[in-house]
């Protein structure tokens, strides 16, 4: 998000624009937070996410930046690249970043996408989807002014 502000860099921007809308909606759906109000986990969580939701929002109106067809290939070429790497550094750290190694203890929606390593091939169908679907808005506007 820096970069996208402070650079207005637009491959940066084509990317995260679907990494940060299919993640913050799910985020926001089903969130991955033990703490309550008034925690400070609680907080940086909600502010966190939103504040991606706002600076993209910004990014598109006063920069002027579109998401294409190209940028959601880019972001889903990109995002299976970045889980390649995330994969051996859950190993190294014995960690379980973006719940590849199992799923959140909180519910969420990989709870309806099959057992592990299945609800990861589930995910990443329901990623292209919603790829699409953030996109459709910018498609079908482009669609309308060319028709005029």
């Amino acid at each position: 998000m820096p970069i996208i502000m402070i650079r207005k860099n637009y491959r940066v921007f084509e990317i995260i624009f679907f990494w940060a809308l299919s993640g913050t909606f799910q985020g926001v759906l089903t969130p991955d937070i033990t703490q309550g109000f008034p925690h400070y986990h609680f907080f940086r969580y909600w502010f966190a996410h939103q504040f991606m939701i706002v600076t993209l929002i910004y990014a598109v109106v006063v920069f002027d930046m579109r998401p294409t067809w190209r940028s959601l290939w880019r972001a889903f070429v990109g995002l299976n690249l970045f889980f390649l790497i995330t994969i051996p550094v859950n190993l190294l750290l014995d960690a379980n970043y973006f719940w590849i190694c199992e799923k959140p203890v909180t519910p969420s929606i990989l709870d309806y996408m099959g057992p592990h390593p299945w609800y990861i091939l589930s995910a990443e169908i329901v990623a292209l989807i919603h790829f699409i679907i953030v996109l459709l808005p910018f498609t079908l506007k482009k669609l309308r002014i060319q028709k005029s």
